[in-house]
């Protein structure tokens, strides 16, 4: 992203000195970790008073370069959304290139398979089946021996990392960072007993970007599996910065010693240390990196795939945490989200198999995985047609017709027509009769009946099928939508049934989807579709969270903008304390320094010798005879003034208030 791109660096050019001064300071304190005002004047800064931080802080929230969420009590959190510590880190501190590094004798530990086939896979196993659950909430040992099955790294890639989730003695492999993420990015959801896919989300995931699906991510690791500890954030932040490039190695030690040069960071400790050597063989086995080891200890990486997070966009907190990002669920649309053409093709051999390239589309593969087995996930994946993967297909709604149409679309050089005779031979065989799970829609009259059968009757996406005068079969696919009609006609049913039924394999959201059709016919139902997609706005839920779990709180949007919110007792406060340096009496000045302490500004202080001195105020004693202390900004070290050392006093409150 370019500058001249960028809102946020936009945004970063119009603040007032004082919000780049708070805007630094907070990325040095904290980086991307939420903070209470109260902590952030609380730490010891000799440049800036606790008011010209509540007042930064204030305008930062309206440039959109701070982000707050509020908790069920009513204190907020505030925090710099990971992608714009990212976006700025080049400005806030002189970037330096790294020096890169040439292996010599080391050991080179290539990336593991891609996080993003892991989660990819995972969501197609839940499509067909569900994940059913216990009567404890967790897991069948069963169900979570073939999940596990499907990630490609091992679970000690990421032990290291220390993360802390529900049942941690249960799930033990590594299937829990890829849970964790279909459920932080709302593909997931649990319906009472049965974990199910997130239909419109997963259209949407479906038809994104393989990079951009990487970016996003690396973003929600970031926000997710780091501990609030201000040098890990910076280091992982650090090494997406535009000094450390793609497909070249550096060392370890290297980019540490950058981040320290650029006073970003102190000197790291050896827990820190392991960490990061944690973090980055996690990278390793997600596959995002290869590492260089000497003696068993990870000494270089190279990124393999180095995201950029400056451009992601997670699911919701953001709701946003992106947004920290995030933003609103949007309906796929389909003309803006098609692969192009070169990773639209397949190729059908005469023996049934699909070579798959590594650049198809995950919505093209998707569909694939319902009519045909796979056998193998590599640089060339491969898949074979059957007799009981059409089955499988026909199960879930299709006809030889449609995975045919599919395969005239995506296969490049067409169907060999050996297959296609196979393919819709097994489709007769198959498809004239099977056993469906449907709900019945019963009506307390025929009137009812009647009423409902006509309104339907415009509806070509969803058909209700009658069984005598009063009752109706209603597919598992269709109750959610079905419900809401019936509450739009007044007659909400007593029963609402989840919408997530276990066993529909939805649509990719491709052009020759038969749903895809089916939907844009009826604008009615499309609204209906947007509801369902408004209603898991929530976003970022999981279950790992190593930081501040921000995304268990509401999103907050307001920004005090009276003086009182800020500065408690403002009108009552004589004009004068604060327009000009001038001689008051003993009691005043003491008042004048208490409300200071108050209200955490600065004071301007002229003694008896004429020197004039802008400080900040840290304690004041005594009664009639009193003393106060002060960090006086040209000199950064505390001193005490006698009550007769003062001449002259003023309020220094910030500029933005004072005007």
């Amino acid at each position: 992203m370019t500058v001249q791109d960028s809102s946020c660096v936009t945004a970063w050019k119009q603040l007032t000195p004082l919000g780049h001064q708070t805007f630094e300071y907070i990325m040095k304190s904290y980086a991307g970790i939420p903070f209470t005002l109260d902590a952030l004047q609380a730490k010891e800064n000799v440049h800036l008073s606790g008011a010209e931080l509540r007042v930064g802080c204030m305008t930062l929230l309206g440039a959109g370069l701070l982000s707050s969420v509020v908790k069920a009590w009513g204190e907020h959190l505030y925090y710099v959304p990971i992608p714009i510590c990212t976006e700025l880190q080049s400005i806030l501190w002189s970037e330096k290139d790294v020096p890169s590094y040439v292996p010599q004798n080391e050991i080179v530990k290539e990336a593991g398979g891609s996080l993003v086939m892991d989660i990819f896979r995972t969501l197609v196993f839940t499509a067909k089946s569900g994940i059913p659950l216990t009567s404890k909430g967790t897991i069948h040992q069963k169900v979570l021996r073939k999940l596990n099955a499907l990630v490609g790294f091992e679970p000690e890639q990421f032990a290291r990392l220390k993360l802390r989730y529900p049942h941690s003695d249960l799930y033990t492999g590594s299937i829990v960072i890829v849970l964790d993420m279909l459920f932080a990015l709302d593909l997931i959801i649990n319906t009472g007993g049965v974990w199910s896919i997130q239909e419109g989300q997963v259209r949407r995931w479906l038809n994104t970007r393989s990079e951009q699906l990487q970016d996003q991510l690396y973003t929600q690791m970031v926000l997710r599996y780091i501990p609030p500890d201000v040098w890990l954030q910076q280091w992982a932040i650090g090494i997406v910065s535009d000094s450390i490039e793609q497909d070249i190695w550096y060392r370890v030690e290297d980019v540490s010693q950058l981040l320290y040069l650029s006073n970003r960071v102190g000197l790291y400790d050896e827990r820190q240390a392991e960490w990061i050597e944690g973090w980055l063989d996690f990278l390793n086995g997600t596959g995002f990196m290869d590492l260089i080891l000497e003696d068993s200890k990870i000494i270089g990486f190279r990124w393999k795939l180095k995201p950029d997070i400056t451009s992601a966009v997670t699911s919701k907190i953001t709701s946003e945490v992106t947004s920290q990002v995030t933003s609103k669920v949007e309906r796929v649309d389909v003309a803006s989200s098609m692969p192009t053409i070169s990773s639209q093709m397949l190729y059908i051999q005469s023996d049934f198999e699909v070579l798959v390239p590594p650049e198809t589309s995950l919505a093209i593969r998707w569909e694939l995985e319902i009519s045909a087995e796979n056998s193998t996930y590599d640089t060339m994946s491969v898949y074979k047609f059957s007799r009981a993967s059409i089955g499988e297909a026909l199960k879930h709604g299709r006809n030889s017709k449609d995975i045919l149409d599919f395969l005239e679309k995506y296969a490049a050089g067409g169907v060999p027509e050996n297959v296609e005779s196979a393919i819709k031979q097994w489709g007769l065989e198959l498809g004239r009769t099977q056993f469906a799970e449907v709900h019945m829609l019963r009506c307390s009259d025929d009137a009812t009946a009647r009423t409902i059968s006509t309104y339907m009757s415009n509806h070509e996406a969803i058909v209700l099928e009658p069984i005598g005068s009063k009752d109706f079969i209603v597919q598992l696919k269709d109750i959610k939508a079905m419900s809401k009609i019936l509450t739009q006609m007044d007659l909400s049913p007593l029963d609402t049934l989840d919408h997530s039924i276990v066993g529909f394999y939805p649509e990719a959201g491709l052009e020759n989807d038969w749903r895809h059709r089916a939907l844009a016919s009826s604008n009615e139902l499309k609204h209906i579709d947007e509801d369902v997609e408004a209603e898991i706005q929530g976003g970022q839920r999981g279950w790992i969270h190593n930081g501040v779990p921000i995304h268990v709180y509401k999103q907050s949007t307001e920004i005090p903008v009276a003086y009182e919110e800020l500065f408690p007792g403002f009108q009552e406060v004589p004009a004068v304390w604060w327009k000009e340096l001038r001689r008051v009496h003993s009691s005043t000045a003491k008042s004048i320094i208490e409300q200071a302490l108050i209200w955490r500004t600065k004071l301007r202080i002229s003694d008896k010798k004429g020197e004039i001195v802008d400080a900040i105020p840290r304690t004041i004693e005594g009664e009639n005879e009193w003393k106060v202390e002060i960090t006086p900004l040209d000199k950064l070290t505390k001193m005490w003034l006698e009550e007769q050392d003062i001449d002259q006093i003023q309020l220094l409150l910030p500029t933005e208030v004072t005007g």
